[in-house]
């Protein structure tokens, strides 16, 4: 049984590049990984509050690979301009359903499945426009696979139910 917890979320700045094919390939992916690092220290916009995050638009299960846009990014509170590569762009505040994911990021789909097709239809939620994101908690620098934690941010508004439609008319 999976549950997540919720929060109103503000406006998230992130500077992005997108990841393209380089997922399939591990050195790519952490090269991919190591430019946008350097690109955010380059331009003096690391922070304590500074965080890994992913946003991916696509399903791959639905959309060919070749075509899935997936970024990756880190959060920044200082202003910057796009260049090159590097992409900036705004997560919009709101409320989002907050999933905790511990494992390797290959089988993550796995949350996404059950959010989708197990917790989604037996809320009281559902999905707003936003795309959904995912936070970084710790790197595979830093632990081994099976220790990654990952939140899953979906954007949702909370369903209220509507009242029964009262009779206007009344038998005498």
């Amino acid at each position: 049984h999976i549950a997540p917890h919720f929060l109103m979320v503000e406006n998230m700045q992130i500077v992005y590049t997108n990841i393209r094919d380089a997922y399939k390939n591990r050195n790519e992916y952490n090269i991919v990984w190591q430019r946008l690092i350097d690109y955010v220290e380059k331009n003096y916009l690391t922070c304590q509050e500074n965080r890994y995050v992913s946003i991916s638009f696509d399903d791959p299960t639905i959309t060919p690979l070749r075509q899935c846009r997936f970024y990756i990014g880190m959060t920044i509170k200082d202003t910057v301009e796009p260049k090159g590569r590097f992409g900036v762009m705004t997560i919009p505040d709101g409320e989002y359903a907050v999933f905790r994911y511990k494992g390797e990021y290959s089988s993550i789909y796995q949350l996404y499945n059950d959010i989708y097709m197990l917790w989604l239809p037996t809320s009281d939620y559902q999905l707003r426009n936003p795309f959904s994101f995912e936070v970084y908690i710790n790197t595979p620098r830093d632990i081994s696979s099976s220790e990654l934690l990952t939140d899953v941010y979906f954007p949702v508004d909370k369903i209220y139910p509507v009242p029964p439609e009262t009779n206007k008319y009344q038998m005498i």
